[in-house]
């Protein structure tokens, strides 16, 4: 039988494009579908840390290790897009414990930094309240000191792309927005390819190949089941909220009302508050945020550091995590391991399913994946994904050089040396095509034009809302409603589209952040926010409505 391809991945988060560059690096021809954009699923609605999970020790320590491990290993193809976050944990004084609590975290740490060593951690430190009100003067309560440590930050969007640009750059095929439906078998019940059709059309395409992966996340379970019963998950519904600015440079680790622990961190030029963990048994495909959820993270924030009642909410993520399941444990007590499982067992060979694990691991899990995958193939190449850098990972330009050489801002440079790394003044190279190629498109940021000519020119954007993913527009205070339409301008003129598909790319990206901003808006905020997307409709609906206006 011919084959289209050896080994097709479903899934464009993570651990999809993770295996992607994997495989693409052993030599193995391979495939990726993805039904949205990267990383829009679990992984993009993620914490975005590459941390090594301190709180895992006590019953899953070999997540811990193992995600502390591959940390130092994702720095160093990477090192451009990871950014340090210091952590406090302020001890909140508890009656008839007394000094214990201190010692008991600074033992608990302890044994942490052993682990943290292997992820370029900065070993944790023990305050006291004198020492832990100079750091954060705005906290709240009585305190037996607190303890400091240190995790990674990482653009989860950026990540997936960049796992994809260098699987192409050895060969892979990527398809985004477009759906697996169903399965090709043989009369044995052998999975040799896929149904795939590409979203927005009816037309059902086959794809054969040798090995079918499953890496869709919190959607594996619907995956497998095209072959069969034999995989659950336990899927558990995580939130976060978005404030408009950088609230702290310290990230803060609390409890809510119910103990479970709760943080406030800042996250590129947002802070973030989060997260919950509650089963969900919904749509996957119909996720919203509740006011509940909202006043739950809230209060536990708030308590600690009441200032943060007066700051401007203006987004939240929602996503579900794809835990292995597992019966009789709360919700934030399950495991976070990671599973591969091979339906030979369960009457459907050609078939994995890469289930659980952590953005931390994702590395160490596409490649234990691969292992097997290459098994069944016949392959013996070896992993060298955490030998090799990323495209843009080999160096880090100086951003006063570069930002002198182009006439920029220093922030903007520094940004774009974020998203870009070495590739950086090839993106700003593009400037020097038009009189505006330099020009702010997103103040938030702030992103520039030539930055967003770059990323539709080479970054795979199907859609303008993927450059959500790609350098942030419509990610910071105005949530599109000012740098969009700008954004849309220049989608339109790389594409080639029309006034007509332009306004629907634009209402398309308003829509995505107005499902997930209107939860967090309330009062005058709410208003002006109804007010601003009324008129953008108006706007781009008058065209339609009066055609020889």
């Amino acid at each position: 039988m011919q084959h289209d391809t050896d080994v097709l991945i479903v899934g464009g988060g993570s651990n999809g494009t993770g295996l992607l560059r994997d495989l693409a690096k052993r030599g193995v021809k391979v495939m990726l579908c993805e039904k949205g954009d990267f990383a829009r699923g679990a992984t993009g609605a993620s914490s975005g840390m590459i941390h090594g999970g301190p709180r895992y020790m006590l019953n899953d320590v070999e997540t811990t290790k193992h995600s502390c491990e591959d940390s130092g290993y994702i720095q160093r193809i990477m090192p451009h897009l990871l950014f340090r976050i210091p952590f406090l944990m302020p001890l909140l004084a508890r009656p008839g414990l007394g000094k214990i609590s201190p010692t008991l975290h600074d033992v608990y740490f302890t044994v942490y930094d052993r682990y943290a060593a292997m992820k370029n951690g900065i070993p944790h430190a023990r305050l006291t309240t004198a020492e832990l009100l100079a750091i954060e003067p705005g906290l709240a309560g009585e305190f037996d000191g607190g303890v400091t440590l240190d995790e990674w930050g990482i653009d989860c969007g950026r990540l997936c792309l960049l796992d994809t640009l260098d699987a192409i750059a050895h060969g892979a095929q990527v398809e985004t927005y477009t759906e697996v439906v169903g399965l090709l078998r043989d009369d044995h019940g052998t999975v040799q390819g896929a149904r795939l059709r590409r979203v927005g059309e009816v037309t059902v395409r086959e794809v054969r190949a040798k090995v079918v992966v499953n890496c869709a996340g919190p959607w594996a379970a619907k995956v497998a089941g095209l072959a069969g019963p034999g995989v659950r998950l336990r899927p558990g519904k995580g939130v976060h909220l978005i404030y408009e600015k950088r609230l702290t440079n310290f990230a803060m680790i609390t409890n809510a009302v119910d103990g479970r622990q709760v943080f406030i961190m800042p996250y590129q030029n947002e802070t973030w508050i989060g997260t919950t963990d509650d089963d969900y048994y919904g749509d996957l495909d119909d996720l919203s945020v509740s006011q509940d959820e909202i006043r739950y993270l809230q209060e536990a924030v708030i308590r600690l550091l009441p200032r943060m009642a007066d700051q401007r909410l203006i987004n939240t993520r929602v996503g579900v995590r794809n835990t292995v399941y597992g019966w009789g444990q709360l919700e934030d007590e399950l495991s976070r391991r990671y599973e591969i499982v091979d339906h030979k067992s369960l009457g459907a060979p050609g078939l994995f399913s890469l289930l659980g694990g952590k953005l931390a691991s994702f590395r160490i899990q596409a490649q234990e994946a691969a292992d097997a995958v290459c098994k069944t193939l016949g392959v013996t190449a070896r992993c060298e994904t955490h030998l090799h850098t990323v495209p843009g990972g080999d160096a880090i330009p100086e951003e006063t050089e570069l930002a002198r050489a182009y006439g920029i801002e220093r922030l903007a440079a520094r940004r774009v040396i974020y998203r870009h790394g070495s590739l950086a003044p090839r993106v700003l190279d593009v400037g020097r095509e038009t009189p505006t190629g330099f020009s702010v498109v997103c103040a938030s940021e702030p992103t520039l034009e030539c930055e967003v000519r770059y990323a539709v020119r080479h970054e795979l954007v199907t859609h303008l809302g993927d450059l959500m993913t790609r350098c942030r527009i419509a990610v910071g205070a105005c949530q599109g409603l000012d740098c969009g339409l700008r954004a849309a301008q220049i989608f339109a003129e790389e594409r080639g589209l029309d006034p007509t598909s332009e306004r629907e790319e634009l209402m398309d990206l308003l829509s995505r952040r107005w499902r997930t901003a209107r939860p967090a808006l309330k009062g005058s905020q709410l208003a002006q926010a109804e007010l601003l997307m009324t008129q953008y409709t108006g706007l781009w609906q008058l065209p339609a409505l009066v055609p020889h206006a």
